[in-house]
């Protein structure tokens, strides 16, 4: 018969891990999140943004009903040919927007009015106040819907917001660099075509010649959006960017760091080659530093890249391990926020699928232990993350590193996963207990022993039970391997259960642990 559909899935998953069994240069690559992760980027480091505040000479007393009510006279002087009458009309349409509670359908409104291009014109008028009340509308267009950004591009957006970064109007030049943010991240196509335009060069040019808070906050921004998004941009055209963001993360501005993070996490998400720009970029060690940040908002696209970093080759891992990323991951282990804590672990189990000589880094840490206090306790979101880093340190492990497994008491919760209405979970735990099982046997050839000692515990924690119910599991891998472990490590009869201590951990070796066995 064929091989079943779960199986090829599952071989897979396990194909993107570093360990013994599978090619030993893998890391573990998820497609099944890969989507899930970049609409939590989209949505966290907002691809596209609208001005809500209000200007400070909006007349706050004035309803949306009475702005509207003036809007045929404003209409009136925005197609003249009086300057006067042009900034009061503009001005009257920027209220609007800005007062509205609804920012879609005066948004709307503004386009079906075909405003859109006459706003574009007054882009071109070198009256400052003019281009301003302009551009502030436009960027509020182009942060709408699809259709509204759509219609800011039709009007030739891209390109005269991209001169527009020339402007020596700090305002301007805010408006205009915002724009283009919300242009780039509405779409890939749109992403590329400001690319084409020349936008990255002069956005990095704002960037070292402005010193406008605004500025270089919206700036940070729109240079993320322009190296974000799926299919991601050509390495080549995301690189010069490498050398801003280091800069950047110097910042004491929690949006910049945030934003330039979810940029690097993003390029680093593409695979080894721009891990390795990233890397040479020099940012690693402030990265790590990062994990350390009191805001959540930058916490999480840092933990991101670094995971996506030490998702790399082993040398790319090192790189991340020898700028002290286990401290700070150990404090995360406890954060409060859930997707933290689960962005922690899942650093960690790609650190487990390492060398041995990287999982030995992971044990002198102590995050295991304090790994699996968390893991009886967590939720299946993080518990899933918990067993694959088991998973990695048993199936590429030292003996002795295996051996470590089993006396911080890693057989129950393995065991108690495997009742789970979850396939690859269960998969992932039966093999870490295999795995483990197997260097059981070769202790007890060792010490000449009747039974093996990790059976034993395995049995103790309700595992033989639910290894032996899993024999009728649907999935024909689960079957297969809850009949090789049964078959292997329990057809020796078991010692009289109330001869044996009910301890779920193995005992430590009187000599201790040698890992460098």
């Amino acid at each position: 018969s064929g091989v079943p559909a779960m199986e090829d899935r599952f071989n897979q998953r396990k194909a993107g891990y570093k360990k013994t069994v599978t090619v030993e240069d893998a890391r573990r690559r998820r497609e099944d999140e890969a989507v899930a992760i970049r609409k939590q980027q989209r949505e966290e480091a907002l691809a596209k943004r609208r001005n809500l505040a209000p200007e400070a000479d909006t007349d706050v007393s004035a309803l949306p009903a009475e702005l509207v009510a003036q809007m045929p006279q404003a209409l009136v002087g925005i197609r003249s040919e009086d300057p006067g009458a042009q900034l009061q009309g503009t001005q009257c349409v920027r209220r609007l927007l800005a007062a509205s509670a609804d920012q879609l359908q005066p948004i709307s409104d503004v386009v079906a009015a075909g405003l859109v291009p006459r706003f574009m014109e007054f882009l071109s008028v070198p009256r400052p106040e003019l281009q301003f009340e302009a551009a502030w509308i436009l960027t509020n267009v182009a942060s709408g819907s699809s259709d509204h950004t759509a219609a800011v591009v039709a009007a030739g957006g891209v390109q005269v917001f991209v001169a527009l970064l020339q402007t020596h109007n700090d305002a301007v030049k805010e408006q205009a660099v915002w724009a283009l943010g919300n242009i780039a991240g509405e779409s890939a196509d749109f992403r590329d075509r400001v690319l084409q335009h020349g936008a990255l060069e002069s956005v990095l040019t704002v960037l070292r010649e402005c010193e406008k808070p605004g500025v270089i906050r919206h700036a940070t921004w729109t240079l993320s959006n322009l190296c974000r998004g799926s299919p991601p941009p050509p390495m080549e055209a995301a690189r010069p960017a490498l050398g801003a963001f280091a800069n950047l993360l110097h910042s004491a501005d929690a949006s910049i760091l945030s934003d330039s993070c979810w940029a690097l996490a993003a390029i680093t998400a593409i695979g080894v080659d721009s891990i390795a720009m990233v890397i040479q970029a020099g940012v690693c060690r402030k990265l790590v530093e990062l994990l350390a940040h009191p805001e959540v908002s930058v916490q999480i696209p840092a933990l991101r890249t670094v995971g996506s970093i030490v998702g790399g080759d082993d040398s790319q891992t090192q790189v991340i391990i020898q700028c002290g990323v286990m401290t700070n991951l150990m404090r995360l282990l406890t954060h409060p926020t859930k997707s933290v804590k689960k962005e922690a672990i899942w650093t960690l189990s790609n650190i487990a699928a390492g060398t041995k000589d990287q999982i030995q880094e992971v044990i002198n840490s102590g995050m295991l232990p304090a790994m699996l206090s968390v893991m009886v306790r967590a939720d299946f979101d993080i518990q899933k993350e918990c067993v694959w880093t088991l998973f990695n340190v048993a199936c590429s492990g030292k003996p002795m590193q295996v051996e470590y497994l089993v006396y911080i008491g890693s057989i129950p919760p393995l065991c108690d996963l495997l009742s789970l209405h979850d396939t690859t979970t269960v998969s992932v735990a039966l093999q870490a207990i295999g795995e483990i099982l197997k260097i059981g046997r070769v202790k007890q050839i060792e010490a000449g022993l009747v039974d093996n000692p990790w059976s034993t515990l395995v049995e103790q924690a309700g595992g033989l039970t639910k290894i032996e119910a899993l024999q009728e599991d649907s999935c024909e891998d689960i079957f297969r391997h809850a009949a090789s472990i049964l078959d292997q490590y329990f057809h020796i009869p078991m010692a009289d259960s109330a001869e044996v201590p009910m301890t779920f951990a193995a005992q430590a070796p009187a000599q201790g642990f040698n890992f460098g066995a």
